[in-house]
């Protein structure tokens, strides 16, 4: 897409002037805008899910994340910022269940495979976490 051309080379320029990034607050705006004009589109809302993750903005987050899985399920970065919203907000047994769906579904997926394996870290399931590993290490 041309807008995340723009927005990447933004990114590296701020980067390399040591400003502050500002854009996320502006490509926010930007999908929002798309979506109330062109409607709601799984890409504008798996956007507007990551976004949100990032920033901590975990209610429009969690309503956009499920919007967009609802319009596209198999959409593997929904679902690692659906279950990164579900820890943040202390709902670990569902992030625990998407991820481990996820990595069902994408067993040759390293994205989600270490995904799944630092969330099992930070939960102290420590051999759940190596195998998530090894897997992953495995693909590479």
């Amino acid at each position: 897409m041309i807008l995340d051309d723009f927005y990447e080379r933004q990114d590296a320029t701020a980067k390399a002037q040591k400003k502050p990034l500002r854009y996320l607050q502006t490509r926010r705006l930007l999908y929002e805008d798309l979506i109330q004009n062109l409607g709601e589109k799984e890409s504008y809302l798996a956007m507007l899910c990551e976004l949100n993750t990032i920033d901590g903005m975990n209610e429009q987050a969690l309503k956009n994340c499920k919007r967009a899985m609802e319009l596209k399920k198999d959409d593997t970065k929904v679902q690692l910022n659906l279950a990164q919203v579900y820890k943040q907000t202390g709902q670990k047994k569902e992030a625990q269940e998407i991820l481990e769906n996820a990595v069902l579904e994408n067993p040759k997926s390293s994205e989600v495979l270490f995904a799944a394996g630092s969330y099992f870290e930070e939960e102290k399931n420590f051999a759940q976490a190596y195998l998530n590993f090894t897997s992953c290490a495995l693909m590479t």
